[in-house]
């Protein structure tokens, strides 16, 4: 049986003989019981048990509560009771404080404090910033999006008539650059053949004479 079913007890036999089983009834009460109460069992007990109880040397030891009979839940709240033996058929009977076992106690329960009464403590952060860590690993690639043209408005067709008429010019600029730079080299290279032929008439008249 579970320690708050049941407790043990000992006692003085309320009997004159020393020895023997008598019948008896136990009674568990929160004050103490007068005799006259004892004797015309008018006391108010909490609990109560008809048994069998067996005296040796005057006194006697037994257990209190049982599966079918257990201790009421409220001596766990009690330090003592009294416990009275009475005789079932007649005025004969006793009693006596029995301090509650420890086991059976109820342990008061603390209040819980409250949660939204209580102050969350935050830690202080250092306002000098701390070294900075290892670059990550870079991400995946994601998926490539959907590209869309754009309507043609009039100011597009616009800047792209200007763009290209500016293409045109530039190149026909550069066209007649090239044009430019090779007549000059072909003037070059004729007026340098000018003069060598020129030279060689010379050369040619000075060793005649």
């Amino acid at each position: 049986m579970p320690p708050s079913d049941h407790f043990v007890i000992k006692g003085q036999s309320p009997y004159k003989q020393k020895n023997g089983i008598f019948e008896v009834e136990f009674a568990i009460a929160e004050a103490k019981p007068s005799d006259d109460q004892i004797a015309q069992k008018s006391f108010l007990p909490i609990w109560r048990e008809k048994a069998h109880l067996s005296i040796k040397n005057g006194e006697f030891e037994t257990i209190l509560g049982s599966k079918s009979n257990p201790l009421p839940e409220k001596i766990s709240s009690f330090a003592s009771v009294w416990i009275i033996v009475v005789d079932q058929f007649s005025s004969v009977g006793s009693s006596f404080e029995f301090q509650v076992p420890e086991t059976m106690r109820k342990v008061p329960e603390t209040p819980k404090p409250d949660s939204t009464s209580s102050k969350t403590k935050t830690t202080p952060r250092s306002s000098s910033p701390g070294s900075k860590g290892p670059p990550g690993k870079p991400g995946p690639d994601g998926d490539k999006g959907e590209t869309k043209e754009l309507p043609e408005t009039k100011e597009t067709k616009e800047t792209k008539d200007l763009q290209v008429q500016k293409a045109k010019k530039e190149t026909k600029e550069t066209k007649v650059s090239l044009e430019t730079k090779e007549t000059k080299e072909k003037l070059v290279h004729v007026v340098s053949l000018a003069t060598k032929e020129e030279l060689v008439h010379k050369v040619r008249l000075v060793i005649k004479d």
